[in-house]
């Protein structure tokens, strides 16, 4: 067999993706057709906007972007918008702003760092900037010197939304950072005759944030079923592109290869970002399983934003109902407040939850967990949530699972008071549903399946868990000193 080209996990730089000879998968198409409606010399350029979960690819269509508007012809030699189009890769000016690399501690901090950024790239295509002018003088500058030099400029930002995501338990300061990024919005926006195109990614659309209501022309294509896939991979995508790396995997688990592509589908596919039922697979966790040949929590291992956590805490929401009562409208509510944040919006832009369906109306997008990997490491990061258990190494969550499907209730029993005996005192509550959460989360995280409040007509059920074999019912009392 030959030798296998490498896999680029955690590598979003397109340029050393094709240089170093690593699988790249061609979303050049799609990119294509980002460009057309400003291909013609003259015309207005087009602004998008796109909401991915984090590592998923936004920052290498960016990475692509900008090689593809710097002229590197070169480095598309064989993908699809050399190959099938007659693009012929005109230079342009690119100002590339990732705001995961720029300081947001404070608003002085960020504000300072994006004149910074100016200055530099005016000092690149040959104009200094003054040292006294402010943020939106430095702008107001560089674009000046760009139309005098009948030259538009390319802006492409990353993460746009960082600067407030990572403050949005601490309001004061995430305010403080939406309105300066409100004004920089503002300053692209007095320019957009200067501008060629501009393409701005992030995890959430914050709805005040004027990046969509100040900008003229922003196309929002999160939920556009045309450009579904251009981040994550296609089913095909995984077997075209990926085929010698599944020969080898399914030689080392000694499953025939359908077999093995049925269990990564349900491992790390059913991300779905429109109406049409379009699913990709989740990039990093596809990459890294090809890796390390191994089944884990690999994206969800990368971290999971602590503001989710305490925000679920905060508005005391159910667990039982994450995220099967969860929804969201397909416009307004898909929105998110900076201020008055929408968890339902917010899980489902993080990557948490995905569309699995839509309402009969047509205008809402119902969700749940996209496959089993989110499924089973949120759910234990909402045990750790509500208990903070600590089982000593002898007991373990498949412990429980075997006790359970081997009908060994005398064992299920003992390793439940393990695990509620080893939550501290001090954050105990003395009510029924507090346990029942835990122990629906605790049944889901082990892959039985667990229905609660279940009515009958003599009554309701606490819980109610099927295996293949056997149903349970359960009981839930709290014994009161």
């Amino acid at each position: 067999m030959q030798k296998l080209k490498l896999l680029p996990v955690g590598s979003h730089d397109f340029p050393g993706i094709i240089r170093g000879n690593y699988v790249y998968v061609d979303k050049t198409k799609d990119i294509y057709h980002l460009l057309l409606p400003g291909i013609e010399p003259g015309a207005a350029g087009p602004k998008h906007f796109l909401s991915r979960p984090r590592r998923f690819g936004k920052s290498l269509t960016l990475s692509t972007l900008k090689a593809l508007f710097l002229g590197q012809k070169e480095l598309f030699k064989d993908l699809y918008i050399d190959k099938e189009t007659d693009y012929d890769f005109p230079i342009f000016p690119v100002l590339h702003f990732d705001f995961s690399e720029i300081g947001h501690q404070t608003s002085t901090e960020l504000s300072r760092i994006l004149k910074q950024h100016i200055e530099v790239y005016a000092a690149n295509y040959g104009h200094i900037i003054q040292d006294s002018a402010t943020l939106a003088e430095s702008w107001g500058q560089l674009m000046a010197f760009f139309k005098g030099k009948n030259q538009k400029a390319v802006i492409l930002i990353d993460e746009y939304d960082k600067p407030i995501l990572d403050h949005i338990t601490n309001i004061p300061i995430a305010k403080e950072n939406r309105d300066v990024l409100k004004s920089f919005y503002e300053i692209i926006k007095a320019n957009d005759e200067s501008l060629r195109f501009v393409f701005i990614t992030g995890i959430t659309k914050f709805s005040q944030m004027n990046v969509f209501s100040g900008m003229n022309n922003l196309t929002d294509i999160s939920l556009n079923p045309d450009y579904a896939t251009l981040c994550g991979y296609t089913q095909d995508e995984l077997e075209t592109c990926f085929s010698d790396y599944l020969d080898v995997f399914a030689m080392q688990e000694h499953k025939d290869k359908p077999a093995l592509l049925e269990k990564i589908k349900t491992w790390y596919n059913g991300f779905r970002f429109t109406k049409s039922p379009i699913t990709v697979y989740n990039p990093y966790s596809t990459l890294s399983l090809l890796t390390a040949k191994t089944f884990q929590y690999h994206w969800f291992a990368t971290g999971t934003p602590t503001y989710l956590i305490q925000l679920i805490q905060e508005f005391d929401i159910d667990v039982q109902n994450i995220p099967k009562k969860l929804s969201i409208n397909d416009t307004a509510s898909y929105n998110v407040d900076s201020m008055h944040v929408n968890l339902a919006a917010l899980l489902f832009q993080t990557g948490y939850t995905t569309i699995v369906g839509v309402s009969a109306s047509g205008d809402t997008l119902l969700l749940d967990y996209p496959n089993l990997e989110v499924k089973e490491a949120f759910t234990q990061q909402l045990i750790d949530m509500l208990a903070r258990p600590q089982l000593s190494p002898a007991v373990t969550i498949d412990d429980l699972r075997e006790a359970l499907y081997q009908n060994n209730l005398a064992e299920v029993f003992r390793i439940i008071t393990l695990f509620f005996a080893k939550i501290p005192y001090d954050i105990q509550e003395g009510t029924e549903n507090y346990y029942q959460s835990l122990f629906y989360l605790i049944f889901t995280v082990i892959g039985t399946r667990i229905r609660a409040e279940v009515r009958t007509h003599k009554g309701r059920i606490d819980a109610l868990v099927e295996t293949a074999t056997h149903v349970y019912v359960f009981e839930f009392k709290v014994l009161r000193d």
